[in-house]
């Protein structure tokens, strides 16, 4: 892990840092030199010049003598270079003022607009630093009004201040903000909550010491009570107070210290910079912490004025060996003659050299000026068509060949400085393959530097070769353009076979221009409106496309078509170009066909959607490129709103987090003039050149980044000021080279900047700034349709432990490359919130989730921590030891999450809370933002009685009664409430239900026993001594009114005091007697059963199985007996044979289908002995086998005693029952 976060920060290290003022504002001896203040070149020239640039000393001065005083003794403003707009002359202000080409309004340190700022507070007097980057780190610029400087005013506060006293420290507090990274101390505040700002709200802090603790807010800084909150107007004595004209202001003349910081206040500075007091972040930034506590003596601020002034250029261009490689050596003619016939402004001095291990120069003069006739062509005619073999006679092929750098810059300068000019502020454009050593490029270094020369680099990115000094080639080529102020840009070595690909001749052209406006502005630089491939897989015929043309351009506007030739043949026949109007125009330019390109007749001037199509005539199967630039029109006063405001330009910047250990951070700036531009569309297309590519995989190494305006303060500091940003570590693929297109559009119509003419409401001015701009409907102006492309930064990476990483093979996607790397921490919770219920004693904490991989995915997990020290949570050593809450479910970043702690019983005392976020790696976020909560004591219990409220008021005296004391019911109290009521509700429904089910079970039974017999009146052939076998006909059914002894039955049956079952009447309850006398009967030696032969059934009766029955005894129903099996109900004979072990005559069981037929009889199967379940029933007949004749073993005659032990136990067990 230690390895792998090393080898990030080296990647951190080779970044570029393309912020200018970097390079141009230094600080040596404890003075501050070079400190750029630039007025807006539209200025118009003042009447008294001298006069406004007097005041603008004065205030500078004395903040110069204030931070020498503020820094005790360590810093102050040495020189100041003032850029006049090239209108104002030496005479006309009284200074001697000089042509640069090293400074300029774009970028300047400072910069005076022309026009007042339609937003913020003050107008034409505001002063406001936009800053896009964490604590400690150098800000973008300071930007003010027409007035700041150059307009007096009375002393709003006293008599004895001084106007220039106020604004000089004015100037200083945003200059701290500027250089030293530090933020605004006072909290957000508006009308209305929709006007405070998201991150930093008003909290509460009532100086009354009698206030009550009962209150909350949600950004748990206090409750509104005296305990534990400072004076809130105690940073007012610094210079980085809240108020401009209070008294302690005026009079401040030193930073707020940690004795007068408060760092649990909801305010930028305390997000940011993790609580510390501004003196702490000043004191502790490298400018005075390189000078060990050394003191200097002021000294008085020196001003140069100076006017900005164009670049002269040099192209040098390489011709070693890797340049002849296929067709790169075409592609770097073709653009460079782009460059020379369209893209440089008029008067723009150039000059053109190529060289390998010599120099030759291609351009007389040396330097020629392209706005005479003809120069243009003159000067693209002098490229040469094919590289010259060396002069040394070695192969042009083959091994890399080093070029001399070193002389090609020297003669370079030699060409600038012809005549007794200086070469400072000029520009170097060097075309290379890289093929230069390093000791090269450090000698080229040192020279550039002694001259001011600025080096910007276009390279091919090839694959790093080991032991070649391609290897680290694109990384030397980095650093040289960095420490001379230029910019490296690269094109990625892409090949179909023997050929290279188009789209490197695109890319070429595309860095072209970035380096020109990169070095002066996009004033007089051509803008790349539109791009379009069209691919190979349709080689011939017509294709169609369209492109915007917004109000903004239309000067010098080129279309382009690109197609690939080996012997500079057109391949496009024609082309049809539609205005926005609907005319129609056909026809080609024959004149830039040598530069692999062919243009349309027509002009292209009109703003609005234009349609072409071209016929395509390709035999290379490769693809056709449109591409469309056009250069700013002209600011006016009297045209359209955009026109007043400037043109729409987009600017990409790299630069590296405020810590050590997280990836660069991707900065796109989009501005209308000098007004930010809301709600665009801004993607970063990042393409990785780290492995052989051709034409089939290039797209599997270019992705799309989406930048974003949201004001999170991680990356992104504030939102609503034009500046997109995302961080790029999760798209790090290791050892390559990295190339950034930044794309921009109005996001579907919806991008909006800030209105510059009046409305016809009045409106607020706003704060600036925050960590949110926010824009009133009203003030919101549509920028209409308009598209971007900005070719930008280039980022070098490598490293030989990359080499053997496995995790660096050419075969992995971006994907498994960040899996196998995954160092990247979850992003940082900024806006942790806490709110206070004591009523219900419960804390709620609020957050915005983030992700896996900084702003990417779910974080795994979060580590949300309590302390009674808020210093344990201020520093990750000490982090584990506070206590630890639950963690919640996390969710996908971006989306808010809550926790909510119930019956938080820690009264009476002041806790902090703070989470970080960590992803399944392990890897931790950085800390959050502290709150801090206060829970008071719930109301003291007594031993009074209770009152006995009156019927007719629900108070006493006035006072209501206790659950009303909170202000009414709370939710809890509710809650119980709508409980009880649902359940008493729920046992009514059901208590009614089972009275009524009792009910209907109940008519039920009534009607069933009122009903007709379920079964037939069948006597039978049993003899019994309860129910003797009356003489009957032998008939299959019985009158019940013939028989007497029957009539009784039946009456008994009808009153409910027996049930018959297939003839035998069986009493509901047998007394004990009873079955006393039914046992004896049963088991006596005496007792004979009575033949029946009263029964006769037919002959053709079938005998169905299945029945209840009693052993003792057998009765057939629905069914008849076999006329075989007849007799045995007629005879009298006693039996011989003992009944058998498996014979119970008093058990009562069921049995379906218990007969089954053997040998022509009925067998019963085994019985079961279960009692509890069935009354006793009658037995259907079963058989025995008896020489061939069936008999029913039930109605065999019962003679003898069984005198066995069980019987005995059978007769007490009847007994007893």
């Amino acid at each position: 892990m230690a390895f792998i976060t090393w080898c990030c920060t080296m990647l951190c290290l080779l970044v570029v840092l393309t912020t200018p003022n970097a390079a141009t504002l230094t600080f040596h001896q404890g003075g501050y030199n070079h400190l750029q203040v630039a007025l807006a070149p539209q200025t118009a020239v003042p009447n008294n010049c001298s006069q406004m640039l007097n005041q603008l000393e004065m205030v500078i001065r004395e903040s110069s003598r204030l931070l020498h005083q503020a820094t005790d003794g360590r810093a102050f403003i040495r020189s100041v270079s003032v850029v006049l707009p090239t209108g104002w002359s030496s005479a006309d202000c009284g200074r001697n003022v000089s042509r640069t080409r090293l400074e300029s309004y774009g970028q300047a340190d400072v910069r005076i607009s022309s026009q007042p700022h339609p937003l913020f507070n003050g107008g034409a007097d505001v002063l406001w630093t936009q800053q896009s980057r964490d604590c400690g780190q150098m800000g973008d610029y300071i930007s003010a009004g027409p007035d700041f400087f150059f307009k007096s005013t009375a002393a709003a506060v006293s008599s004895n201040v001084s106007d220039v006293w106020i604004r000089g420290r004015r100037f200083l507090r945003e200059f701290a903000k500027y250089r030293y990274g530090v933020y605004d101390l006072n909290e957000r505040s508006g009308s209305n909550v929709v006007e405070q700002d998201g991150l930093f709200p008003d909290f509460f802090c009532v100086g009354s010491s009698t206030s009550s603790s009962s209150g909350s807010n949600v950004t748990g800084r206090s409750i509104q009570s005296a305990r534990g909150c400072d004076n809130p107007t105690s940073n007012e004595n610094c210079i980085n107070a809240t108020t401009n004209q209070s008294t302690s202001f005026t009079t401040a003349t030193a930073f707020c210290d940690a004795s007068l910081h408060d760092d649990m206040a909801p305010t930028q500075q305390n997000l940011l910079c993790l609580g510390q007091s501004v003196r702490d972040v000043v004191f502790g930034h490298q400018d005075l912490r390189t000078m060990n506590g050394q003191m200097f003596n002021r000294l008085e601020t020196v001003f140069h004025y100076k006017q900005a002034a164009l670049p002269r250029y040099v192209l040098a261009l390489d011709k070693s060996s890797p340049m002849d490689e296929r067709d790169h050596w075409k592609y770097v003619r073709s653009a460079t003659r782009r460059l020379v016939l369209n893209d440089l402004a008029d008067e723009t001095e150039l000059g053109i050299l190529s060289f390998a291990d010599t120099v030759q120069i291609h351009t007389d003069g040396p330097m020629v000026r392209l706005g005479s006739p003809g120069s243009r062509e003159q000067v693209a005619s002098a490229i040469p068509v094919f590289i010259s073999m060396p002069s040394n006679g070695g192969s042009a092929t083959g091994s890399v060949q080093e070029s001399c750098l070193t002389c090609a810059l020297a003669e370079a300068i030699a060409m600038l400085e012809r005549g007794g000019a200086s070469s400072a502020g000029d520009v170097i454009i060097l075309i290379t393959t890289g093929s230069s050593s390093a000791d090269q490029v450090q000698s080229a270094l040192a020279l550039a530097s002694r001259k001011q020369v600025r080096v910007s680099v276009v390279a091919f990115a090839y694959v790093p070769t080991p032991g070649t000094h391609r290897a680290g080639a694109l990384r030397n080529l980095q650093s040289l353009a960095e420490a001379t102020g230029g910019r490296m840009t690269a094109v990625a070595s892409k090949g179909v076979g023997t050929m290279s690909h188009i789209s490197m001749l695109i890319e070429l052209g595309d860095a072209l221009l970035t380096t020109l406006d990169f070095h002066q502005g996009s004033d007089n630089v051509p803008t790349l409106v539109h791009e379009q491939e069209f691919g190979s897989e349709s080689a011939s015929g017509w294709v169609n496309g369209t492109f915007y043309m917004d109000p903004s351009l239309g000067r010098d506007t080129v279309m382009a078509v690109y197609f690939y030739s080996r012997d500079f043949n057109t391949h496009v026949g024609d082309i049809r170009l539609v205005s926005p109007d609907g005319v129609e125009h056909r026809g080609i330019s024959e004149t830039a066909m040598a530069s692999l390109y062919v243009t349309p007749l027509e002009p292209i001037e009109k703003s609005g959607v234009w349609r072409y199509s071209f016929d395509r005539r390709s035999q290379s199967h490769q693809s056709h490129f449109v591409k469309v630039t056009s250069k700013q029109k002209a600011r006016s006063t009297s045209g359209s709103q955009q026109q007043q405001r400037g043109p729409l330009t987009a600017k990409l910047r790299i630069v590296p987090p405020a810590v050590g250990d997280a990836p660069f951070i991707l900065l796109a700036t989009v501005k209308s003039g000098e007004l930010p531009v809301l709600d665009a569309r801004v993607r970063a297309i990042i393409q990785f050149t780290g492995t052989p590519s051709n034409q089939d995989s290039t797209s599997n190494n270019t992705l799309v980044l989406d930048l974003f305006d949201n004001g999170n303060a991680d990356p992104d500091i504030t939102r609503g000021d034009g500046v997109y940003s995302r961080y790029f570590g999760k798209y790090f693929r290791g050892t390559g080279t990295y190339s950034i297109t930044l794309s921009v559009d109005a996001m579907d119509g919806r991008a909006y900047t800030i209105r510059t003419s009046p409305t016809s409401k009045q409106i607020d001015s706003v704060e600036c700034c925050g960590s949110v701009i926010r824009v009133p409907l009203e003030r919101r102006e549509l920028t209409g349709a308009f598209s971007r492309l900005v070719p930008g930064e280039v980022i070098s990476a490598g490293s030989s432990q990359f080499v053997s990483s496995p995790s660096s093979t050419a075969n992995t996607t971006f994907g498994q490359e960040q899996e196998a790397l995954d160092i990247l921490p979850p992003s940082r919770v900024t806006d942790l919130r806490v709110h206070v219920e004591p009523t219900t004693q419960r804390v709620t904490f609020q957050w915005t989730a983030v992700g896996d991989d900084f702003d990417i995915g779910t974080a795994y997990t979060y580590e949300l921590r309590l302390a009674s020290n808020k210093t344990w949570l201020k520093m990750p050593s000490t982090f584990q030891q506070a206590e630890a809450l639950p963690a919640p479910t996390p969710r996908l970043s971006g989306d808010p999450m809550d926790l909510t702690l119930m019956d938080f019983d820690r009264y009476d005392r002041w806790f902090y809370a703070a989470i970080r976020a960590v992803d399944r790696r392990g890897n931790r976020g950085r800390i959050s933002n502290l709150v801090q909560l206060w829970m008071p004591s719930p109301p003291t219990t007594t031993t009074t009685p209770a009152p006995v409220w009156p019927a007719t008021s629900l108070s006493v005296n006035d006072v209501p009664p206790q659950w009303f004391a909170g202000g009414g019911l709370s939710t809890v109290h509710w809650a119980a409430i709508v409980a009880g009521i649902c359940v008493a509700l729920l046992i009514l429904v059901l208590a009614v239900y089972f009275v009524i089910a009792a009910k209907r079970r109940k008519d039920k039974e009534q009607n069933s026993k009122s009903g007709p017999p379920k079964f037939a009146y069948v006597p039978t052939t049993v003899s019994s001594t309860l129910y003797p076998t009356p003489e009957t006909k032998s008939v299959s059914t019985i009158d019940l009114a013939s028989v007497d002894q029957n009539k009784e039955i039946l009456s008994q049956y009808q009153s409910g005091a027996v049930t018959i079952y297939d003839g035998r009447t069986v009493p509901v309850h047998w007394s004990a007697s009873q079955l006393l006398q039914e046992h004896e009967r049963r088991h006596s030696p005496c007792g004979q059963n009575e033949p029946s032969d009263h029964f006769t059934a037919p002959n053709d009766s079938a005998f169905i199985s299945g029945s209840y029955h009693l052993n003792s005894g057998s009765a057939i129903y629905g069914g008849m007996i076999h006329p075989d099996q007849q007799n045995i109900y007629t005879q009298s004979s006693a039996s011989a044979t003992p009944p058998s072990a498996d014979y119970r005559p008093y058990s009562v069981d069921y049995e379906g289908s218990s007969s089954v037929e053997q040998d022509g009889g009925y067998y019963p199967t085994a019985h079961n002995n279960n009692t509890k379940s069935r009354p006793p029933t009658f037995p259907k007949p079963t058989s025995v086998m008896g020489n061939g004749t069936g008999r029913l073993m039930s109605h065999l005659p019962l003679h003898g005693s069984f005198t066995s032990l069980a019987s005995e136990r059978k007769k007490r067990n009847v007994t007893q029952v």
